[in-house]
């Protein structure tokens, strides 16, 4: 049997526990390890299976992996659908076009994103006409090329880069990897957001290049910031603190404890012409918050958006703690009426549990808070219904009363 279509009907069949039936119907785009009842002696890793629940109702088809905590990625609700090239170019001009009808001046967004747009394990990224891929998922590895070509074809990019995460390929039996891919960088690749420009490295940044996510909260922050001093921790290459410098911020100061991201930010703020309104400070986060909080700084607004601290359902205790004191000391360092901007990338730390963190961390500063703004990722990460792993970037927006 072949992974596109041939034998079909022949495809080993995977039953699934009564819950992860229901998970799947009610959206869930994963079955994990421990719901897999039983899988048909000789389905191989990233070979697709027909799934079905233990009471015999068909639940569609997808990739079957049992090296990964993550044993199906769902891929059609038809358990007979013929997963070829023309499978994913469908679905890749359906993502497309979905980013065109919603983010149509924007010349970054994420193109894919994984099972938000059901096409599990893939990620794709586009910088203006420099296109980077993820494939994250054992069974997507057969249709590397198809999938490339499709997106040459769609996008006419002038280079397609591959950025893997090296811990979810592990997971997946696969070898980390990463570089060009096809075509040739730019020397410098700048991308608009608003009215300001940033430059991405593809190769070297984090994620793949810049946090696309968090494109509608960094302009929220510029409308929020004029007239303000603000602090922005964990700057990264400077998105936040130059959107809040451009918005008419009084000052801004900026943290990160990587020299690369920092100097990265310092020539965005040259490019924009905003290096003399901000400055930058590398050092840890913990640290220069709890010293400032001690010498009695205050500002109008303080940002928060730190890498995740929880990866895991195990993460989550040290990831509270992690949570709870950066906003506590955030929180001491607001003048009244003064604004906080949190946020949280953690995919197991739910929205609820890091809004009660925030309700301890007032508590434990004495302090009365309005929360103004629940907000989330941008429109190019769509939270799919019933998966909860795609609603995974909390920013909330409080005022000291």
């Amino acid at each position: 049997m072949t992974a596109g279509g041939g034998g079909i009907r022949s495809r080993p069949l995977v039953r699934v526990s009564g819950s992860g039936s229901r998970a799947v119907r009610e959206g869930r785009g994963w079955i994990y390890r421990d719901e897999v009842v039983e899988a048909e002696p000789g389905a191989r890793p990233g070979e697709v299976v027909r799934i079905r629940s233990q009471r015999g109702g068909e639940l569609g088809c997808g990739f079957y992996n049992p090296r990964s905590r993550l044993a199906v990625r769902l891929l059609d609700r038809d358990p007979l659908a013929r997963i070829d090239a023309g499978w994913f170019r469908r679905r890749l001009e359906e993502a497309w076009l979905y980013r065109r009808r919603w983010l149509p001046d924007a010349d970054a967004c994420r193109l894919v994103f994984a099972e938000a747009d059901g096409i599990p394990g893939l990620i794709v990224d586009r910088y203006g006409a420099v296109v980077v891929v993820g494939f994250l998922a054992a069974g997507l590895e057969p249709f590397r090329e198809a999938i490339l070509d499709q997106l040459e074809a769609m996008l006419e990019p002038v280079a397609v880069v591959e950025r893997d995460e090296a811990g979810i390929r592990r997971h997946e039996g696969l070898e980390p990897r990463s570089g060009l891919l096809r075509g040739r960088l730019p020397e410098e690749l700048w991308i608009r957001e608003g009215a300001l420009r940033f430059q991405v490295d593809v190769l070297g940044g984090q994620k793949t290049g810049w946090f696309l996510d968090q494109r509608e909260n960094r302009l929220r922050v510029a409308g929020l910031a004029p007239g303000r001093t603000v602090l922005d921790m964990f700057t990264h290459t400077g998105g936040f603190a130059l959107q809040a410098a451009a918005g008419g911020a009084e000052r801004v100061e900026a943290w990160d404890s990587s020299g690369p991201a920092l100097e990265l930010a310092r020539r965005n703020a040259e490019r924009n012409g905003l290096a003399e309104r901000v400055r930058f400070l590398e050092g840890d986060a913990f640290a220069a918050l709890r010293e400032k909080v001690q010498a009695g700084a205050r500002y109008g607004m303080v940002i928060l958006d730190p890498p995740a601290f929880a990866r895991r359902a195990a993460d989550l205790d040290g990831a509270y703690r992690g949570y709870k004191e950066i906003n506590l000391q955030a929180m001491r360092l607001l003048e009244p009426g003064g604004l906080l901007v949190t946020c949280s990338c953690s995919q197991p730390v739910r929205a609820e549990m890091f809004e009660q963190m925030l309700v301890d961390a007032a508590a434990d500063a004495g302090l009365a808070f309005r929360l103004l703004e629940r907000r989330g990722a941008s429109p190019d990460h769509p939270v799919r219904l019933g998966h909860p792993a795609s609603d995974y970037l909390k920013c909330f927006i409080l005022q000291r009363a």
